[in-house]
């Protein structure tokens, strides 16, 4: 079976039918069901990580719609920020900012957009591919003017509320880049590395006493830090007042440093003295660097920090108030010089002499530095050490903490809120909600939201450079206002938004701020803006006294994305709302853990591990791929992508598709019925109610784990079901679909009503699969007025109760199966071949006689009795299990048992020769065979006509000659003897 091609084919339906749009409409006056679409970044082409979030968005929409709620879904696009303006850098091979400068910001935002109007078009084929049903048609677009006025608004409600701020702070800052990034941007980078740490010894200044101790020339206060790039800035010293300090001869040196951290010295050291480190404040040192600039009254000295720990290092700290914000706070109470050491480019810049221009991360200029304390006798020793540091999510740049002009949103301020909107949150899996992202809240930290870049929201803050004046700007008529050239048709990108001056009261020009806006506030502003809310309402919010509300469709019921968002979208999602006053913005989160290599690496172009999602479609299907990531674990664990697995999952959809094609096989054009029917039809055949039952009791229990997100355990309830069906109803019920079965009716109905099911409860999983089945009943089985137009306008099957009977019923087979599963232990135990012919087996447990009929079957028995006693006797052999089933078997072989068996193992080489040819069972044949053995020539001719009757054999032939071996020749071994045959289709 072709997928591929049978998937394109109802495509097309869905497309020409417009089934999507009528899904919509169907539920349009029922109850709502809200769905975030998370935006997509587009930057490059698809992944399979993007398949894997889409299908896990699409199920719940899709059950929803079945159960009658109206679940809009507006696709969204995630158009700006660093991710995009990379991949342009890359493009045109720039280096750095300098080169977007040089170049022109309108060309390069012009290049940005271009690139993201190019790549839509890829990812919108990949979704309706995958049949992720989602509006892309009116998509919310980020880099749209009606997207970026509510963006101003939201930012003008902070303003109000004093919330919006510019501060000199130490921020996380990308020298690649050009610019700083948020705390949650920054939890996405860590890498667990291996970097040097130095010890450096930092010698007083003569003639100075701790106490009542006159310290000598050559007395040195130690330190450590992880960053040796921070020395050049040493301005000062913190000490922790409660911790106790230590002076010490080691060699003809003397070193101060935390008692509890002696071990830093190993042997040979002589304690000469302890103090607090209150005694130790106001030492003064000689400083690393000669560098005036940093040399004032209160620098190069000892001061109390009570941030200093004796975990680790000295006890002792650096302090470069530039680079930390521990350093920058102690440096701001302490009037310490607050001057760069490093440029915007993580560069030394003029004041390091020597080292000027030398990239503060690169290996060879730690190595030179390590070489000049050593030459100034300042290295006490270096160490490896292995901790996680932040790199940049997007280029991949080490970070450094650096102290810069930003803009931030007080999120301090709303800690209490965004841990209470929590709580109304419910997180699958459950540990997140207290753990990864319940912690996160509890450490928040201000929103550093402006960014130095180009591609992105502009943020609307005008600057008067002569009285100092600002303004936040939260709509485009009130920009109208303080500038009536502007126009809505004016593009509000750099550097457009740039020449837009406004006059101030004072008389001079505002400026607008720089900057643009922290990509994440895109996204996380989306149940806002991705209606234009609030201008879309009837009056605007200028007209408004009232507060303004939520919009309509908010919050969302469900959303989904992968893990690391807790930090990303989850968290500005939440951080908006918030702000905005409004709560909680989502209900129910699933969150998805990443898709990697079978080796457990994360996917990238330059490993050349990247899976394109297309080539495994059109290899498999979509629904293959779709079942894969329903099934291979728990939604939150990471996937290690196989491709042997997707193709595991096309074996489940393909034992699917082959048990309705048993069902095919056996209809004729006479049996169609109305779907009414159908619908009402009750079997009288234990067997037909158990599997009823079966189906019964999937519908409950898919319905309630898809109710509770748990979509792994629906999706394997099914899988269980169709091996259920296949491996023991279908298998258990074939002699009843023979034309001289007495209630082949009824097995056929069954299965029609089993399948007809079917159909809608694996839909919103297997949307293809579903549509195939459900569109084959119609055609072959029901009536023409019977049935909607499309499984997904069916509604979700009911949930009805299990009846008595069916109890007991299902109490039955399932001593049916431990009885089969005893029998074929016994066998196994016993080494007699399931194929063997034994004469009688005895059991303990009463079943139906149409149950009995199956046993014998299953355990290739002549007879089964029912017996209470079970006795030990010869040439039985026993077995039970805990429930107290027990049985016992006859494993005497007689003659005419192992010739049965020997027959039996003829046919069944027969029938797989039969299989390879692609012969159906009315085909005939003929069978020639060839052999030494006299039994087995008195074999083939005693039983002449059971192989005819089984394998459909016109004649019978025995050969003298063996003839070439072809693919429908087979060689086998019957007691010993060799045996040729061969068949051919006549």
């Amino acid at each position: 079976m072709d997928f591929n091609k049978r998937e394109l084919k109802i495509l097309d339906f869905w497309k020409k039918e417009d089934i999507f749009q009528k899904t919509l409409k169907a539920t349009k006056n029922g109850p709502e069901f809200v769905f975030y679409d998370g935006p997509i970044t587009v930057n490059a082409q698809p992944g399979i990580h993007h398949v894997l979030a889409r299908v896990y968005k699409d199920i719940i929409p899709r059950f929803k719609t079945m159960q009658g709620f109206h679940v809009r879904r507006k696709n969204g696009w995630d158009t700006h920020g660093l991710p995009v303006e990379l991949s342009v850098e890359k493009k045109l091979g720039f280096k750095s900012k300098k080169d977007i400068e040089n170049y022109g910001i309108k060309k390069f935002n012009q290049e940005c957009q271009k690139t993201v109007d190019d790549l839509i078009p890829t990812f919108r084929q990949i979704t309706e591919r995958i049949a992720y049903w989602v509006d892309m048609d009116n998509p919310y677009i980020t880099y749209q003017s009606n997207y970026t006025e509510t963006l101003w608004f939201i930012l003008k409600q902070a303003w109000n509320k004093g919330l919006l701020y510019k501060d000199f702070k130490i921020v996380p800052w990308c020298s690649r880049c050009g610019t700083a990034l948020s705390s949650h941007e920054v939890a996405l980078g860590y890498k667990n590395i291996s970097e040097n740490s130095v010890y450096v010894q930092l010698k007083l200044r003569p003639k100075q006493k701790i106490k009542n101790i006159s310290l000598l020339d050559n007395t040195y206060l130690l330190s450590w830090t992880t960053t040796p790039w921070t020395l050049p800035g040493n301005v000062a010293l913190a000490i922790g007042q409660k911790i106790h300090y230590v002076l010490v001869k080691q060699g003809f040196s003397f070193f101060i440093l935390a008692k509890s951290r002696l071990r830093i010295l190993k042997d040979n050291y002589k304690v000469i003295a302890e103090f607090s480190g209150k005694d130790l404040e106001g030492l003064k040192y000689q400083p690393i660097f000669n560098i005036p600039e940093l040399q004032t009254e209160n620098s190069h000295q000892v001061y109390q920090g009570d941030f200093v720990t004796e975990e680790e290092g000295t006890g002792i700290v650096h302090i470069a108030p530039m680079y930390g914000a521990d350093d920058f706070a102690l440096g701001s109470q302490n009037h310490l010089p607050k001057i760069h050491t490093v440029n915007l480019e993580g560069k030394f810049n003029h004041l390091v002499e020597g080292f000027e221009g030398d990239f503060v991360k690169e290996a060879s200029t730690e190595k030179k530095l390590i070489n000049y304390l050593k030459d100034k006798n300042v290295l006490f020793k270096e160490e490896k050490i292995r901790h996680d540091y932040p790199f940049c999510w997007r280029c991949k740049t080490p970070l450094l903490y650096y102290a810069k002009e930003s803009w931030f949103i007080k999120m301090t301020e709303l800690k209490n809120q965004l841990l209470r909107a929590n709580e109304k949150i419910n997180w699958i899996p459950s540990h997140l909600k207290e753990g990864r992202f319940g912690e996160w809240l509890k450490n928040v930290k201000d929103w550093a939201i402006s960014r130095e870049r180009y591609w992105g929201t502009p943020l609307p803050i005008w600057t008067c450079p002569k009285c100092g004046k600002q303004i936040c700007v939260g709509s485009f008529q009130e920009l109208k206002k303080y500038a009536p050239s502007f126009s809505l048709s004016n593009n509000l990108h750099r550097p457009y938004i740039d020449e837009i001056k406004i006059k101030c009261s004072c008389g001079a020009e505002m400026k607008r701020e720089p900057y643009v806006v922290d990509v994440w506030f895109d996204s996380g502003a989306m149940p806002f803006a991705q209606n234009h809310w609030p201008f879309a309402e009837k009056k605007r919010p200028e007209d408004r006294k009232q507060r303004i509300g939520p919009p309509s469709l908010f919050p969302a019921d469900y959303i989904s994305e992968a893990i690391d968002q807790t930090r990303g979208w989850f968290y500005t999602l939440l951080a908006v709302s918030v702000l905005l006053d409004y709560g909680a913005p989502y209900k129910n989160v699933l969150c998805l853990g990443h898709v990697l290599d079978q080796k457990g690496e994360k996917m990238s172009k330059s490993k050349g591990n990247i899976i394109i999602p297309a080539k495994i479609i059109d290899k498999y299907g979509a629904d293959a791929l779709r079942w894969y990531f329903f099934t291979v674990n728990q939604p939150d664990k990471a996937k290690r992508f196989k491709e042997r697995d997707v193709r595991k999952s096309l074996q489940k959809i393909l034992l699917l598709h082959n048990s309705f094609n048993f069902l095919k096989f056996y209809q004729s054009k006479k049996d169609k019925i109305e779907i009414s029917r159908l619908e009402n039809f009750t079997p009288q055949n234990p067997l037909d109610k158990w599997i009823l039952a079966q189906e019964k009791i999937l519908i409950r229990n898919v319905s309630h784990a898809l109710e509770k997100y748990q979509i792994v355990k629906a999706a394997r309830l099914i899988n269980d079901f169709i091996a259920q069906l296949s491996y023991q109803y279908i298998h258990w019920s074939r002699p009843r679909f023979k034309p001289e079965s007495p209630d082949r009716q009824e097995a056929k109905l069954t299965l029609l009503k089993v399948f007809f099911l079917l159909s809608k409860i694996i839909a919103p999983f297997l949307p293809f699969s579903s549509e195939i089945i459900y569109q084959d009943i119609k055609a072959l089985f029901l009536a023409k007025s019977s049935g909607a137009i499309s499984v997904h306008l069916e509604k979700w099957p009911s949930r009805e109760k299990v009846t008595l009977e069916e109890k007991d019923i299902l109490r039955h087979v399932s001593k049916l199966e431990q009885i089969i599963s005893l029998g074929l232990r016994t066998r196994k135990n016993s080494q007699i071949k399931i194929r063997q012919p034994l004469s009688e087996l005895r059991i303990n447990v009463p079943l139906d006689n149409r149950f009995l009929r199956i046993l014998k079957n299953e355990l290739n028995v002549k007879r089964v009795v029912i017996d209470n006693k079970i006795p030990t006797r010869p040439n039985w052999a026993n077995d039970k299990n805990e429930e107290g089933v027990k049985i016992s078997l006859n494993i005497k072989i007689t003659s005419s048992l192992k010739e049965e068996g020997e027959v039996r193992e003829i046919v069944r080489h027969i029938q797989k020769l039969r299989k390879k040819a692609n012969l159906k069972p009315k085909d005939e044949i003929t069978l020639s065979y060839s052999c030494q053995s006299k039994h087995l020539l008195d074999l083939m001719k005693k039983n002449a006509l059971t192989l005819k009757k089984t394998s459909n054999i016109k004649s019978l032939l025995a050969v003298v000659e063996e003839e070439k071996n072809t693919d429908l020749t087979t060689n086998l071994v019957i007691n010993n003897q060799p045996i040729k045959i061969s068949i051919k289709a006549i």
